[in-house]
C-alpha cells in the first residue's frame, strides 16, 4: 500500500511504502510519519540488481517480466553447472583440433609442415594428459602412498640402485670417451682437463669442503655430457637443435612487419634499434602469453623437478635455476619471491649464481642479431642449468636442512594479468624496458670502455709500450684458461680478449666482437669458394684482395668458435654485481647484507660454470 504526504518544511511529496512484508517474523512494523522514520536495513543497500529480492513486488514497478524470471533461472543454471560447460566447450574444441589433424596428416603427410604438427599436437596431448591425470583421486592416493612408507629394506635398495647407477654412468662415459674421443680427436681430452681444474677451483674456494655433495656434482656433469652427446653427436638431436632454431628465428622475423610499418623499409640500416628492439618486444610478449596460459609453469616446474630429483637440490633452487633459461634475474626472483626469505644462507648463494650463469630467453635475440649462431645460444642455455648448480654447491654446500626444502615449490605469479590482451601487452612493455636498459649499458659501457683503452694506451705510449690496451692485457692474462678449455692455441688470445672483457665489461661487448668473427667467417668462406688468395696480416687482419675487403681481426676455428660462445653464455661480470643486488633489494630486502658479503664470490662461481659448460661442448665436438 503506498500513500503520498506532503513535506511542510520543503514541500517535496513523500512515498509511504509499507515494509511489512521485509519483517522476518511476520510482525507489522510501525508506522512512518516522516523520512527520519525510515530506516533500511544494512544488508538492503546493494546497487547489484541480481542480489536483489526475486520476489520483492518494487522490481519494474510491481511487475517482473516473464523473460526476466526466465533470463534469471538460465543465469543460475549455467552458474551451478558452470564447470560442467566449460568441460563440455573444452572437450568439443579439443574434439575439433583433432579431427582437423587428423584430416590434414591424411591430406599431406610427410613435409616439414605435416612434423610440425604432428609434435606440436603430441605436445599438446602430454600437456593435457597430465593437467586430467593430476586431478584424478587415484593418482593422488597413488601419490600420498609413495612416501607414507619407508621401510629398512627400500632404503637399502636406494642404495644399492644409486651406486650402481653411478658405476653404470660412469662405465658408459668412459668407455665412449675411449672409443670416440681419444681414438678420433684426442685434441678434445685438453677440455676434459679442463672441467677438472675448474671442478678443483670451486673446491679451493668451498666455504665447507666437507660438506660438498658429490651426487651433485656427478649428476649435473652427467646431465651436461647426455645434453651434450644429444645435441652435438646424434643427427637426430642435431636436426633437432637446427629445427627448434629455425622455427624460433622464423617466429622472429614476423617482427620485421612491424618494423616496415613503424620505421619504414629503411630499418634493415640500424639493427640494434629497429630490428633488434622490436623482436625482444615480440618475443617477450609470447613468452608473457605462454606464463599465462600456464605452458611456461608446467615446462619450468616438470623440468625443474627433473633436475632437483637427479641433483638432490631444493626445489626451489632447481626451478630457478630453469626458469633462468627462459627469463631475466628479476622475472625469475618474482617466481620464487615467497620463499626467499626462509631459504638458507647457501641456497641464496644458488639462486645468486643461477641468474648470472645464463642468458635470459629475450636477451638471446639481441646477441642473435649481433652475428652468433642461435643454435649455440639456445643449447649453452640449457646446459647451463646444471652447471649453475654444481658450481654453486661446490662453492657453497648446504650446511642444514631447511622447511623450505620440505614444501612442494608451487610457480607464483604475482600481480600477473587478468586476460590475454593484457598479458601481451605487459609483455610488450617488459621487453621495452629490458632493452632501454640494454642500451643505455651498451652506451655507457662503450664509451668508459674507449676512455679506458684511451687512458691506457696513452700511459703505456709514456714508457714506450705501443698498442696497449685493455683488451690485450686481458688476452695475456686470461690465455691460460682459454687454453685449458680447448681453444686452438692460434686463438687463445684473442678467446681470452673477449673472456676479458666479459668479466670486467658487460657481455654484449664480448658478442658484439664474437658476432664479428662470425660475419668474417662467413665472408671468407664465400671468397675462398671463388678465389684461392688470401693475404694474413701481422695484426691478424685477412685482407681479401679480389673482393678490397680486409677482415679485421681475422677468423677463429670451428672449435674455438663453439668453445667460445659456451664460455661466454653468461652475465657473470663486475658490473653486473649492482644490478643483480638491487634486485635482491627489491625483492628480498632482509638479504641483501647476507648476498652482499658474498657476491663477488657468486660472480665467479657463475664464471666457472659457463667455462664448464664450455669445456663439455669442446670435448664432444666433431
Amino acid at each position: 500500500m503506498q500513500t503520498s504526504r506532503q513535506n511542510k518544511d520543503n514541500e517535496i511529496p513523500v512515498t509511504i511504502i509499507s515494509l511489512n512484508k521485509l519483517d522476518s517474523e511476520g510482525n507489522r512494523m510501525p508506522p512512518v510519519n516522516s523520512i527520519k522514520d525510515v530506516k533500511i536495513a544494512t544488508t538492503l543497500l546493494t546497487t547489484d540488481p541480481d542480489q536483489m529480492d526475486k520476489d520483492d513486488d518494487l522490481v519494474a514497478g510491481g511487475r517482473e517480466f516473464f523473460i526476466d524470471r526466465l533470463f534469471d533461472k538460465g543465469k543460475d543454471f549455467v552458474l551451478k553447472h558452470k564447470k560442467r560447460f566449460k568441460q563440455i566447450v573444452y572437450s568439443v574444441l579439443l574434439l575439433l583440433y583433432i579431427a582437423y589433424v587428423v584430416y590434414s596428416l591424411s591430406f599431406r603427410f610427410g613435409d616439414e609442415g605435416a612434423w610440425r604438427l604432428l609434435i606440436c599436437t603430441m605436445l599438446l596431448v602430454v600437456y593435457l594428459g597430465w593437467v586430467i591425470i593430476k586431478t584424478l583421486s587415484g593418482y593422488q592416493s597413488f601419490k600420498k602412498s609413495l612416501g607414507s612408507k619407508n621401510p629398512e629394506s627400500i632404503t637399502k635398495a636406494k642404495k644399492v640402485i644409486r651406486w650402481a647407477l653411478y658405476f653404470v654412468v660412469l662405465t658408459l662415459i668412459g668407455v665412449y670417451i675411449g672409443l670416440t674421443v681419444v681414438q678420433t680427436r684426442p685434441r678434445n681430452l685438453i677440455s676434459l682437463g679442463g672441467i677438472f681444474v675448474f671442478i678443483l677451483i670451486l673446491f679451493l674456494m668451498s666455504n665447507n669442503k666437507t660438506n660438498i655433495k658429490w651426487h651433485t656434482v656427478f649428476w649435473g656433469l652427467s646431465l651436461q655430457f647426455g645434453f651434450a652427446l644429444v645435441i652435438l653427436r646424434t643427427e637426430w638431436g642435431i636436426g633437432a637443435v637446427r629445427w627448434v632454431t629455425d622455427r624460433f628465428m622464423e617466429f622472429i622475423a614476423f617482427s620485421d612487419n612491424g618494423s616496415a610499418f613503424l620505421f619504414s623499409e629503411k630499418y634493415k640500416e640500424f639493427d640494434i634499434i629497429f630490428k633488434a628492439v622490436p623482436s625482444v618486444i615480440v618475443f617477450c610478449a609470447a613468452i608473457a602469453v605462454l606464463s599465462y596460459l600456464g605452458v611456461l609453469a608446467f615446462i619450468i616446474k616438470k623440468f625443474g623437478g627433473f633436475l632437483g630429483y637427479c641433483l638432490q637440490t631444493n626445489p626451489v633452487e632447481s626451478i630457478n635455476a630453469v626458469t633462468n633459461i627462459f627469463m631475466s634475474g628479476i622475472e625469475s626472483l618474482m617466481i620464487i619471491n615467497e620463499y626467499i626469505d626462509s631459504l638458507t644462507t647457501s641456497q641464496i648463494f644458488c639462486i645468486y649464481t643461477n641468474g648470472v650463469s645464463s642468458i635470459a630467453g629475450s636477451t638471446l635475440i639481441v646477441f642473435a642479431n649481433f652475428g652468433v649462431p642461435v643454435e649455440y645460444l639456445l643449447t649453452a642455455s640449457v646446459m647451463s642449468a646444471p652447471a649453475a648448480l654444481v658450481a654453486a654447491k661446490t662453492a657453497y654446500p648446504s650446511e642444514e636442512s631447511n622447511s623450505a626444502g620440505d614444501r612442494k615449490c608451487s610457480i607464483v605469479n604475482r600481480g600477473g594479468p587478468d586476460s590475454l590482451i593484457q598479458a601481451l601487452s605487459k609483455g610488450g612493455m617488459q621487453g621495452l624496458q629490458l632493452m632501454v636498459n640494454v642500451l643505455i649499458n651498451l652506451l655507457i659501457y662503450i664509451s668508459l670502455f674507449a676512455f679506458v683503452n684511451a687512458a691506457i694506451t696513452w700511459f703505456g705510449d709514456r714508457a714506450g709500450i705501443e698498442e696497449l690496451t685493455l683488451q690485450k692485457i686481458f688476452s695475456y692474462i686470461l690465455w691460460p684458461l682459454a687454453f685449458i678449455m680447448g681453444i686452438d692455441a692460434i686463438d687463445c688470445l684473442k678467446v681470452a680478449e673477449m673472456l676479458g672483457v666479459r668479466m670486467f665489461a658487460t657481455l654484449a661487448l664480448s658478442y658484439i666482437q664474437m658476432g664479428s668473427y662470425f660475419n668474417n667467417k662467413d665472408q671468407y668462406n664465400k671468397y675462398t669458394a671463388l678465389y684461392n688468395n688470401t693475404v694474413l696480416t701481422s695484426s691478424g687482419d685477412i685482407f681479401l684482395p679480389n673482393w678490397n675487403e680486409t677482415l679485421k681481426n681475422g677468423i677463429l676455428t670451428d672449435r674455438s668458435e663453439l668453445i667460445s660462445t659456451y664460455a661466454m653464455c653468461g652475465f657473470a661480470s663486475l658490473p653486473s654485481v649492482g644490478i643483480s643486488l638491487g634486485s635482491f633489494a627489491a625483492l628480498a630486502p632482509t638479504r641483501f647484507n647476507e648476498l652482499s658479503k658474498m657476491a663477488l664470490k657468486g660472480v665467479i662461481a657463475g664464471t666457472i660454470a659457463s667455462y664448464i659448460t664450455a669445456c663439455v661442448a669442446g670435448l664432444l665436438f666433431s
